[in-house]
């Protein structure tokens, strides 16, 4: 916890460098002033979410997988324990398969030049067929392939919805969409974590 802890001065360091003041009016002629969207700063944004399908479907695509499918912390002990027997070694062995693969989901993500919206929901969907073999793998290295093949898949479907909702927001709405895709990944959590729990504790 402490070392995690520490990771996150690199953070804090480069958000103090930020230069706000340097950044310029980004506001194009026609459109509200920023003082003026400050004042219904999440309405705006919603609105623009709603009315443009580049922004709504990242919404929705990560608001989905973060809701069902992100919740890792929950079910891998749970497997771990009961499924495979395991202890936490087992544990830590299969979250450490799925970082590997999430590191190269982002690498291979970050490679790309190009991609289209239409890849969101077939990335969506082909990480739920995933989970289907996580959750029906007969053994652990079923379990370890398929988990690696999840966490390229998720880590893959975030960027590429994270820069989707860069590149189309308006740039005077840029923060307030991002903050809508920050409460999509992660408010969503509050809510079906303890869902989660209990369908665990309940059923198994």
């Amino acid at each position: 916890f402490i070392l995690d802890a520490i990771s996150y001065l690199a953070m804090i360091i480069a958000l103090t460098r930020i230069d706000i003041d340097g950044a310029g009016n980004t506001t194009k002629e026609g459109d509200e002033s920023p003082d003026t969207l400050a004042d219904d700063g999440f309405r705006s944004a919603a609105l623009a979410v709603a009315r443009n399908v580049n922004l709504a479907v990242p919404v929705l695509v990560v608001a989905g997988i973060s809701s069902f499918a992100y919740q890792f912390e929950i079910t891998l002990p749970l497997m771990a324990k009961f499924v495979f027997a395991g202890d936490a070694d087992v544990f830590g062995l299969m979250f450490a398969v799925m970082g590997a693969g999430a590191a190269i989901g982002g690498l291979t993500t970050a490679a790309r030049t190009s991609s289209r919206l239409a890849e969101l929901p077939r990335l969506a969907m082909a990480t739920g067929l995933s989970l289907i073999l996580v959750a029906l793998a007969p053994s652990l290295e079923v379990e370890l392939a398929a988990l690696f093949v999840v966490g390229a898949l998720v880590t893959s479907l975030l960027v590429q919805a994270n820069s989707r909702l860069q590149i189309n927001a308006e740039p005077h709405l840029l923060g307030r969409i991002m903050a809508i895709h920050a409460l999509a990944l992660l408010g969503m959590r509050p809510i079906f974590a303890p869902l989660i729990g209990w369908v665990g504790d309940s059923f198994g």
